[in-house]
């Protein structure tokens, strides 16, 4: 849709800005011919329907061409929405296929067996219900990102203490950072940050990456979360882990794409998708950024006062 919107864009400036041109040189054509012609009315007269019938036709050859190029255009989105949206299914319906055969296949062991071994049944069980709340989440964040796609989707602003917001974020997290011996460096100030946020939302967004940080880097990455006060609030969350790939980069807002699809996935590939949405629908913005002193990335998250 933005695609969309770009294009009309440029399509509309660039059939009006030769319009425009056209019809003062035309004019200016038509004046110096009444200037020439003055003495004579028929002339001018017959002048000024000549050079009408030539805007009119000019306008609708333009508009013709207008129409058959957004046509053109229209007809190809809907072709590459029906393709991505083929794509999508297929995703959802392979992610959560995965699970539902591990739950399906224990099951049908516990049925049909019998005299099993009571640790094995409860490693069984165990992994049933893991595969069963690993379902649960990709549903949930499915769900998430289908009402945040809604342009009616509610949020609930309220002035908020932004710093104490990312620090109660923050800390939720210690313990997973502690287990990977992740060094966090936390500049964010202790002096409330007034902002207009939906607080549950743009926690669930800053939960998304500080996940993604935890999951795709190593042990002993550094993790730096800074917050920035200037004209508009800027929240850096950098760490020194591995780089992006290239390819990834342009469709890492994209919803269920992982870095590397040839692994085992962990996730639904969905984190990042909403979470650019819920920065999106605080007018805010995100955007990746490389080769920070002492760190290989981060995420830069804007947002206004």
């Amino acid at each position: 849709m933005q695609n969309l919107r770009s294009f009309l864009i440029k399509l509309f400036l660039g059939v009006t800005i030769p319009l425009v041109l056209l019809n003062t040189v035309i004019d200016s054509l038509f004046i110096r011919y009444t200037n020439a012609f003055s003495e004579s009315k028929s002339l001018m007269i017959s002048g000024f329907f000549g050079v009408t019938a030539v805007k009119v036709v000019i306008f609708v050859l333009i508009l013709y061409i207008f129409i058959r190029i957004l046509t053109k255009r229209i007809q190809l989105e809907n072709v590459a929405y029906n393709q991505e949206k083929t794509q999508l299914f297929a995703t959802i319906a392979h992610d959560l296929k995965t699970p539902s055969t591990s739950v399906l296949g224990y099951a049908k062991l516990l049925l049909e067996e019998k005299n099993i071994d009571p640790q094995k049944e409860r490693q069984m069980l165990e992994t049933i219900y893991d595969k069963a709340d690993q379902s649960n989440q990709m549903l949930e964040l499915m769900l998430q990102y289908a009402r945040l796609e809604g342009t009616d989707y509610p949020l609930h602003l309220e002035s908020s203490d932004f710093s104490r917001l990312i620090r109660e974020i923050v800390a939720s997290h210690y313990a997973a950072f502690e287990e990977k011996k992740m060094e966090l460096q936390i500049d964010v100030s202790n002096t409330p940050v007034k902002a207009m946020i939906d607080p549950l939302e743009f926690g669930r967004a800053l939960h998304n990456i500080l996940v993604n940080a935890l999951s795709h880097n190593p042990a002993g990455t550094k993790i730096l979360i800074q917050l920035r006060v200037g004209d508009q609030l800027e929240l850096l969350i950098a760490d020194s882990g591995k780089k992006l790939a290239k390819e990834f980069i342009p469709v890492m807002f994209d919803p269920f794409v992982q870095e590397d699809s040839s692994r085992s996935k962990t996730g639904t590939g969905l984190g990042l998708a909403i979470t650019k949405q819920i920065i999106d629908k605080h007018n805010g913005t995100i955007q990746l950024v490389e080769n920070i002193s002492d760190y290989t990335k981060g995420f830069l998250i804007k947002l206004p006062k």
